[in-house]
């Protein structure tokens, strides 16, 4: 990248880094809130059946996507507003 651009490997490298935590989050958030709502409170808790459980599941599993989303954004948003680091 052409110097007057900001760009240096540390912040190239810090950038990929947060792309590839959200990108985690994204996959593995939902997934997780979803089995563990299902399991322990719809099921466990509150005794639904398999099919009315399935569907509740999805609320928190949804929520929990839109979470991650916008805590990506402000992540991207911060990361924007950051100086460029210096290389010597």
């Amino acid at each position: 990248m052409p110097e007057g651009f900001g760009f240096t490997e540390a912040r190239e490298k810090s950038v990929a880094l947060t792309a590839i935590f959200y990108t985690a989050l994204v996959i593995f958030a939902p997934m997780v809130t979803y089995s563990v709502s299902k399991t322990f409170i719809y099921d466990g808790l509150m005794g639904m059946d398999n099919q009315t459980s399935t569907t509740a599941a999805a609320v928190p599993a949804v929520v929990a996507v839109h979470v991650v989303l916008v805590f990506f954004l402000i992540a991207a948003y911060r990361e924007d507003k950051r100086p460029p680091i210096k290389k010597d």
